[in-house]
């Protein structure tokens, strides 16, 4: 299967893009949060219930003796740290369809923790119990992976996604309603878009949407970039403006309010990754361009919302699997002290042994000092109460650096160089 040696097949570049200041009100910011405390790793199932995020399962890497995981992690808004739950149970490894309904989270589908074969199995996890029930499968044949889901109100939905059939890789269009109160599932309205697999979905309101991912034509995967609302009342397909970036499949999407976020993936022929990330306004029909997730581009990560932020973790590319989390704020600065991007900066460039920091701190606001290595490891932390400071760095070796000032849901951040 295509997704079991994608990792070895991406030939694209891996490169690490800095984040430079973005206090436009347009644009949204990416703030780091803690580590994945978990083994990096792709294809991971992740939902949110309340302030709480989750993150579990997933594959080490694409080779043959790739780790699959079962462990699975809490993660608190409101504390920034991680907790480790009780282990999944079920037989999927990763590629699974993920979505939460009130107080609990379900995963769904995707491919064997054995590394052969698919589930259609379907899974509760309790929070408050810190426990997990299984649920009726989807009654779909053969089983699948690489399906997308949302919920809306007390239901559940997946569509779309992969089988293979002896070498074939087959692709579906169906569409399944999951009732939580029944634990019965239903056939609705097949996706109105061609069938596909590595699509992206998510929900607003009473409508869900499924978008981008892979077709096969004449016997060749086609990206795709169409885009398509579901409304559960009239049980009715309607094609939307067609996603803003280019044609794509293992993007990853989540929704905050009444817009929606698609960001990462690959094209079809697996040679250019994508960091680019939009935002579709569901009152305008109208993409538009924000803030790129500026670490190192990756493919099948993790996402989600929590109330007005969304977040961003894991993944692989060609050489690495990744630990770090990451939160997107669509509002900016809204609200937040500023430091004004025309004043910040850090000289001299390439540094030596101290580097000073330059800004204007105009609410006089307790802000701390960041300084990340390659690998998104930090190696330096303080906190800055003068509008001018010098930061002795000789103990850091020679390399390229991000710097960040941040304060409470805000950061601006910049590239330093360190060379003796």
């Amino acid at each position: 299967m295509k997704t079991k040696n994608l990792l070895l097949a991406v030939s694209f570049l891996l490169t690490v893009i800095f984040l430079f200041p973005a206090t436009s009100f347009g644009q949204g910011t990416w703030t780091q949060k803690a580590k994945f405390p978990g083994s990096g790793r792709y294809i991971a199932a992740s939902f949110s219930i309340g302030t709480k995020g989750y993150i579990g399962l997933g594959w080490s890497d694409l080779n043959s003796s790739a780790s699959v995981f079962k462990d699975f992690w809490e993660w608190d808004q409101a504390t920034n740290v991680w907790t480790k739950k009780a282990d999944y149970p079920g037989k999927s490894g990763g590629a699974v369809v993920n979505f939460s309904i009130g107080t609990k989270g379900y995963i769904a589908t995707g491919q064997s923790n054995t590394g052969n074969g698919f589930t259609n199995e379907l899974w509760e996890y309790n929070p408050a119990t810190d426990s997990w029930t299984q649920k009726a499968s989807l009654p779909s044949t053969p089983a699948r992976s690489l399906a997308v889901g949302f919920s809306i109100g007390t239901k559940g939905y997946i569509g779309t996604g992969t089988q293979d059939i002896g070498q074939t890789e087959i692709y579906y269009q169906d569409f399944w309603e999951w009732d939580q109160a029944t634990n019965v599932w239903t056939q609705k309205a097949s996706f109105g878009g061609t069938a596909r697999s590595y699509a992206v979905g998510f929900a607003i309101g009473t409508k869900g949407y499924i978008g981008t991912g892979e077709d096969i034509i004449d016997g060749k995967d086609v990206g795709k970039k169409d885009f398509w609302e579901w409304d559960q009342a009239t049980n009715v397909w309607t094609r939307k403006a067609d996603f803003g970036g280019t044609a794509r499949g293992y993007a990853k999407g989540f929704s905050i309010g009444t817009k929606g976020y698609i960001t990462m993936g690959i094209d079809a022929s697996q040679t250019t990754a994508f960091n680019d990330f939009w935002e579709w306004d569901q009152k305008t029909n109208i993409w538009v361009q924000k803030a790129n997730f500026e670490e190192s581009v990756r493919v099948h990560a993790v996402g989600f919302s929590i109330g007005d932020k969304g977040y961003i973790g894991t993944g692989g590319n060609s050489t690495t699997c990744f630990q770090d989390f990451w939160e997107y704020n669509p509002s900016g600065t809204t609200g937040i002290a500023e430091v004004a991007k025309e004043n910040f900066s850090v000289y001299p460039n390439p540094a030596n042994d101290v580097l000073t920091l330059n800004f204007d701190n105009i609410n006089n606001a307790d802000l701390t000092l960041n300084i990340y290595n390659l690998a998104g490891e930090l190696v330096r932390s303080e906190t800055l109460r003068q509008n001018q400071q010098q930061i002795n760095i000789e103990e850091i070796s020679n390399g390229i650096y991000m710097v960040e000032i941040k304060s409470k849901g805000w950061s601006e951040k910049q590239k330093l160089i360190i060379q003796r």
